[in-house]
């Protein structure tokens, strides 16, 4: 239901396809805290043990894929900032999502840093 709910919040209602002008920040968000707290748990004493890389894998494997498109599922500051730099320094980027703004970008790195706390 949750999973359910937070699509239909940052996919909107309509079946325009455009979503919230903030889905963007929140699927950052999420996928980053989802992200600290599947490391964290696997990590964690008695944990996963040698299974703890698959389960990592698999959580990203899963947010790139419901988060990817509407926000690009960078779920990282380094990512971010090392595709908008892509992006300014070649002059075009290579995928639309990625072009954006240095607000836009500030915005991607702040919701990804809140959610690692």
């Amino acid at each position: 239901a949750a999973a359910g709910g937070l699509f239909r919040a940052t996919h909107g209602k309509d079946d325009s396809g455009a979503p919230a002008a903030w889905a963007p920040y929140a699927l950052e968000f999420v996928g980053t805290f989802l992200l600290c707290v599947t490391v964290a748990t696997a990590a964690a004493a008695g944990g996963a043990g040698a299974l703890a890389p698959l389960s990592i894998g698999f959580m990203l494997v899963s947010q790139v894929y419901a988060n990817g498109p509407t926000s690009g599922a960078h779920l990282n500051p380094a990512v971010t900032l090392g595709i908008f730099l892509r992006g300014r320094l070649t002059g075009k980027a290579e995928d639309p999502k990625d072009d954006f703004s240095p607000m836009e970008a500030g915005g991607y790195v702040l919701s990804q840093c809140v959610a690692a706390l």
